[in-house]
């Protein structure tokens, strides 16, 4: 991988941390393209051989707020600066997950489980150990935390509290504002590329709004 230097820091990035450039080199070649920082000095916006904002992980709001409104502290929320890293990212985010389901803060434990396994996607070498063949998840057990693909979450904690039950489905307002933010984004993509919205989008957005 391509290490972004400090005199690759000119023209539409010049004032950007050296550490936002290097992620976008990351995604350019993620998404298939050669590892080019000069195509994000000419241009740092979408271009055919950036990469696609909407297919990262982080998504399409993350990276029009970091790029176009220059919302650096967003960028290193999410990927905070290595000295400033005391302890592993995954272990901070667990322990969190355990407090929260202690207080029985659902809210709180679906936005952390979010966060692990999206953290677990992106980094899934600081929650397991590389053998070789493939990753032995020895050194942090999120298996347990990960969420199922019908929206219930298995939620047994290492430290299982028997006497509680386990989680249920996710409740509908969350799962309802997080389909109103993908409607948006979504809207937004085709608005952007002039494309003709599917009036059944309009009408979910519309409908979930009044419902809030």
């Amino acid at each position: 991988m391509y290490k972004v230097k400090k005199s690759d820091l000119k023209g539409q990035i010049v004032n950007f941390p050296i550490e936002v450039v290097q992620k976008m080199v990351e995604k350019q070649v993620h998404q298939g393209y050669k590892a080019d920082v000069k195509v994000f000095q000419v241009s740092a916006d979408k271009c055919s051989d950036g990469f696609d904002w909407s297919r990262t992980i982080e998504g399409d709001l993350f990276w029009r707020d970091i790029i176009h409104h220059a919302n650096f502290d967003l960028f290193f929320e999410k990927y905070p600066k290595k000295e400033e890293k005391k302890e592993l990212r995954g272990i901070k985010l667990l322990n969190e997950f355990e407090e929260s389901l202690k207080k029985d803060d659902l809210k709180k434990s679906i936005d952390i489980l979010e966060k692990i396994v999206s953290d677990a996607l992106e980094h899934p070498l600081e929650y397991g150990i590389n053998t070789g063949k493939g990753v032995d998840y020895s050194k942090l057990d999120i298996l347990p935390f990960m969420a199922t693909s019908s929206g219930t979450i298995n939620c047994k904690t290492p430290k299982e509290n028997k006497d509680r039950p386990p989680l249920g489905v996710m409740p509908k307002f969350i799962w309802d504002k997080k389909r109103i933010d993908m409607l948006k984004e979504a809207i937004k993509r085709y608005l952007d590329a002039d494309k003709d919205i599917p009036v059944d989008w309009v009408t979910e957005y519309n409908d979930l709004v009044k419902g809030k």
